[in-house]
C-alpha cells in the first residue's frame, strides 16, 4: 500500500499441516524474518517478494498485508478503532470493498457482526470526509479486506491476494469429492516428489493431485494461470515490476516432465473433468484413462511415486465393506507396486489400518473439515506388516 515502507510484515495463510513447506518456499523467494505460526506464515519484504509468493506459492491461501492492529473490549470499541483509522489513504469512496473476518472469541462470538461493525466504519469515515460512501461488493470487489480477532486482539489487513490462492485457474469442472488445489500440491510437497520419477494417481478424481504434479514437474508456479490478484487494485501496484517478475519465472518453465504423469478413475465423467482441467498446461507427459484401480497395470517396472485420495466412506459403503476395500489396496500395492513410494490420504483411521503395511511417515491434514492422516507406505520386497 501507499503509505508502507519498502520493507513491511506480511502474513501468509495456509492450511493446517503445511506451514513449514509454506515457510520454505517463502525463504526461498527471499521473505525475510521467517516466523511459522498456527496454519500461516509472518515474514518481511517488500512489493516485489509480496508478488513473487502470490504468483510461485504453492500451498499459500492468501497473502495479506496488516494495517492496523488493538484491543477491542466490546462491539463498540471495535467500531469506534476502526474508525479512526484513515482509509481514504488507501482506497477511494468510488472502489467496492469485501471483509473476510477470522473470529475466535468470547467476546465477539459473532464473526459477521464483527465485521459488519467495521463495514459500518470504513463507510462512516468516507461519509464524514467526502459525503460518499464505497459499496460491499463480496464477489468481485476492489479491495478485500481481512478481519482477525482472537479474544480482544484485533488486526485489520488488506488482502493482496483477492481470490483466495487455491484458486490457480485452470480447473473448469470439478469432480465429485476433489481434493483442493492447495491441499493436493502441500501432499506432493510433503511426499519430497518434484518430478524425478513417474507419478500415477490411480484414484484421481478431477485429476487435481496430477495436475498439480505436473506443475512441479514442469516449474510451472502455483499462480501461473490467474489472471488476476487483488494487489492490482491497490494505489501502488507497480506494472512493470509485475511484468518482470513474470518474465523470470517464464524463462524456468520447463516444455515437459522428465517422466510421465498418470491419472485414472473408475468414472469416465471423471476422467473427461480432468482432461478438460489439464487441457492449459499443454502437457503431452500427463495421461488420464478410464480404469479400475484394481485393473491397473503400471507402464514399466521403474520406481514410481503412487499417491490417492481414496474414499473415506462418508457416502460410500459400510464399514465392514470399506475395511474390505482398504485392505484390497494394501494387496495391489503389494502386487504391482514394487520398488515404489505410496501416499494415502484418508480421514477414516480404521480403514487405513486394514492397508496392511506400516507407514514410514505420517502428517496430519484437513481435507475440508475432515480431519485425515496422510500416509507414506514404501513399498520393497517383504513390505512390513502394520502393528
Amino acid at each position: 500500500m501507499e503509505e508502507e515502507k519498502d520493507h513491511f510484515q506480511m502474513i501468509a495463510k495456509t492450511y493446517q499441516g503445511l506451514e513449514n513447506i509454506l515457510a520454505d518456499e517463502i525463504r526461498n523467494l527471499g521473505g525475510e524474518d521467517v516466523e511459522v505460526l498456527k496454519r500461516a506464515v509472518s515474514f518481511m519484504g517488500d512489493n516485489s517478494i509480496m508478488y513473487k509468493v502470490n504468483l510461485y506459492s504453492r500451498v499459500a491461501l492468501a497473502v495479506l498485508v496488516p494495517i492496523e492492529s488493538f484491543t477491542a473490549e466490546d462491539p463498540e470499541e471495535l467500531y469506534r478503532k476502526a474508525l479512526r483509522i484513515e482509509w481514504s489513504k488507501f482506497f477511494r469512496p468510488t472502489d467496492t470493498f469485501a471483509i473476510t473476518p477470522s473470529v475466535n472469541s468470547t467476546i465477539f462470538t459473532h464473526s459477521q457482526f464483527a465485521s459488519l461493525k467495521v463495514k459500518d466504519a470504513i463507510v462512516d469515515h468516507f461519509r464524514s470526509k467526502t459525503g460518499k460512501r464505497p459499496s460491499v461488493d463480496k464477489d468481485e470487489p476492489s479491495f478485500r479486506l481481512n478481519l482477525h480477532i482472537y479474544q480482544k486482539e484485533v488486526t485489520i489487513s488488506f488482502d493482496s491476494s483477492g481470490d483466495a490462492l487455491f484458486k490457480r485457474g485452470y480447473r473448469q469442472r470439478q469432480g465429485e469429492a476433489s481434493l483442493n488445489e492447495l491441499l493436493a500440491a502441500g501432499m506432493i510437497m510433503l511426499s519430497g516428489w518434484r518430478g524425478e520419477s513417474t507419478f500415477i494417481d490411480p484414484m484421481c478424481g478431477g485429476g487435481t493431485l496430477p495436475i498439480e504434479a505436473a506443475m512441479i514437474a514442469m516449474n510451472i508456479p502455483g499462480g501461473w494461470y490467474r489472471k488476476k490478484f487483488g494487489f492490482m487494485n491497490w494505489p501502488d501496484y507497480d506494472e512493470d515490476l509485475w511484468y518482470s517478475i513474470r518474465t523470470e519465472a517464464a524463462r524456468e518453465i520447463k516444455k515437459q516432465p522428465d517422466h510421465f504423469i498418470i491419472g485414472t478413475d473408475l468414472l469416465s465423467e471423471n476422467i473427461e473433468k480432468s482432461k478438460k482441467n489439464a487441457h492449459i498446461l499443454r502437457c503431452n507427459s500427463l495421461r488420464f484413462a478410464v480404469k479400475d484401480f484394481f485393473d491397473f497395470e503400471r507402464p514399466d517396472q521403474e520406481p514410481a511415486m503412487v499417491m490417492m485420495n481414496p474414499p473415506y466412506g462418508e457416502r460410500l459403503q459400510s464399514e465392514t465393506d470399506l475395511n474390505a476395500f482398504y485392505k484390497a489396496i494394501g494387496d495391489e500395492f503389494k502386487k504391482k507396486f514394487n520398488n515404489c513410494d505410496a501416499w494415502v490420504i484418508s480421514s477414516n483411521m480404521e480403514a487405513l489400518k486394514s492397508v496392511g503395511l506400516k507407514a514410514s511417515e505420517k502428517y496430519a491434514l484437513f481435507n475440508g473439515p475432515l480431519e485425515c492422516s496422510f500416509r507414506h507406505f514404501e513399498l520393497y520386497e517383504g513390505s512390513k506388516k502394520s502393528n
